[in-house]
C-alpha cells in the first residue's frame, strides 16, 4: 500500500520570534473538499505544541488573503512578486 502526502506545511522559526509557515501546500483533490481549513487548525495546533503560540506568519498568495483571514491573519505588506506570482505578507497575532 503506498502512502500518499494530502497536503504540507513546514514550519521554522521567524524573526521576532515568530513561527512561519513556509509553504502551504495541498492536492487539487483536497482543496476542492475544502481541507484547507482542517490543515489550517492542524498547524495551529502543530505551532502551539512546537512553539507554545499560534502566532505565525506565511506570505500568502495576494488571492488567498480572504481564506487567511479567516484563519486570524492581516496582511502587513504590499503586494509583491514572488516565483511571479503576486503574495502579501501576512501575520497572525493571536493564539
Amino acid at each position: 500500500m503506498r502512502s500518499t502526502s494530502l497536503a504540507n506545511c513546514p514550519m521554522a522559526r521567524w524573526r521576532l520570534m515568530r513561527a512561519s509557515c513556509r509553504r502551504v501546500l495541498m492536492e487539487l483533490q483536497q482543496r476542492r473538499k475544502r481541507m484547507g481549513n482542517q490543515l489550517m487548525e492542524q498547524v495551529h495546533k502543530a505551532l502551539c505544541s512546537k512553539y507554545g503560540s499560534a502566532r505565525s506568519a506565511l506570505a500568502a498568495q495576494a488571492h488567498l488573503q480572504g481564506f487567511y483571514g479567516q484563519h486570524g491573519y492581516v496582511a502587513v505588506s504590499a503586494e509583491y512578486a514572488l516565483d511571479g506570482i503576486p503574495h502579501v505578507d501576512m501575520v497572525r497575532n493571536e493564539d
